[in-house]
């Protein structure tokens, strides 16, 4: 592949192969211009046919090159739109992969946690006089735990709904006191282990 720009004159004789093209559509030189890229790639090329066996003058070579510029220009930009949809397009689907994965998971974690959360509220239910106040103590905490982890797979979910533009919020009171008793029952044994 050159990278000059080629004239073939009198082609009917000299150019065995395309002689019969040039009878039947009229013409006697080839001037080719090479399109090259920006990263000095060949991007393709401009044929140009005549019916004398003179080319192009230096000014009109001047427009071709110009064109060629432009030719190129349109093609890498296309190039790249077709590249950059082709991107959006797996990053779509590694999205939607994520958020099926995350589902999966979701209720493979959630059908232990309920079962976790229904012994919880047994021994709640049906021992409150069997517990002893440091049992019914760690049970809440338990209790506590259960509810974070439910939150956290919430969290997971959302994070990779908002990371593929499909978040629905809902807003709504919530009461700090609860946020703070839950927070500290996750926090205070963590402190404790570390004389905090």
């Amino acid at each position: 592949t050159q990278r000059r720009r080629i004239i073939v004159r009198d082609v009917p004789r000299r150019e065995k192969n395309l002689a019969d093209m040039a009878r039947s559509v009229g013409f006697r030189t080839l001037e080719i211009v090479p399109l090259i890229g920006l990263n000095d790639e060949i991007v393709g090329e401009i044929v140009m046919m005549y019916r004398r066996t003179r080319c192009s003058s230096r000014k009109m070579f001047k427009l071709i090159e110009n064109c060629a510029r432009l030719v190129v220009t349109t093609v890498q930009h296309a190039r790249r739109a077709v590249e950059a949809e082709r991107a959006r397009d797996a990053a779509e689907q590694v999205g939607r992969a994520k958020i099926q994965f995350l589902a999966r998971m979701s209720h493979e974690l959630r059908t232990p946690l309920q079962s976790i959360a229904g012994y919880i509220d047994l021994l709640r239910v049906g021992g409150r006089d069997s517990l002893s106040p440091e049992q019914a103590r760690m049970l809440a905490r338990v209790h506590d735990s259960e509810e974070i982890l439910v939150h956290v797979i919430d969290d997971l979910i959302t994070f990779s709904r908002l990371e593929a533009g499909h978040v629905v919020y809902h807003i709504a009171p919530v009461a700090a006191d609860e946020v703070i008793r839950i927070t500290q029952s996750v926090v205070a044994p963590l402190a404790l282990g570390h004389g905090i």
